[in-house]
C-alpha cells in the first residue's frame, strides 16, 4: 500500500510540476503577444485625423446651410441656376487626360 501511495505522490508532483511549466509558458506567450492586440501609433493618428476631417466637414456643411438661409429667395434661385449652369460649363471645359501626341 505504501508503494502505491509513494507512486501517486510522485506522479502528482510530476504532473503539478509539468502543469506549472505549461502555465508559465502560456503566460509568457500571452504577455508577449499583447502588443499585437494594441493599435499602433500610426493607426491611432489616422483614426484621429479621420475624426477631425469628419468634424471639419460637418462644420463646413453647417456654415453652407447657414449661408443659404441668410440669403433672400431671389438670391437662392439665382445661386441654384448658377450652380446648374456651372456643372455643364465645367464639363465642357475639362480637357481629356491624354492630350500629348506621344500617348497612345
Amino acid at each position: 500500500m505504501r508503494y502505491f501511495n509513494r507512486i501517486i505522490r510522485q506522479t502528482t508532483f510530476k504532473t503539478v510540476w509539468a502543469a506549472g511549466i505549461l502555465v508559465a509558458g502560456l503566460m509568457l506567450v500571452t504577455v508577449s503577444s499583447c502588443g499585437i492586440l494594441r493599435p499602433s501609433k500610426q493607426a491611432q493618428v489616422e483614426k484621429k485625423q479621420a475624426k477631425e476631417s469628419e468634424k471639419a466637414r460637418a462644420e463646413y456643411d453647417k456654415a453652407i446651410d447657414a449661408h443659404m438661409k441668410n440669403q433672400s429667395d431671389e438670391t437662392r434661385k439665382m445661386m441654384k441656376k448658377t450652380r446648374k449652369k456651372a456643372k455643364g460649363f465645367n464639363k465642357f471645359m475639362k480637357k481629356p487626360a491624354k492630350t500629348s501626341p506621344g500617348c497612345n
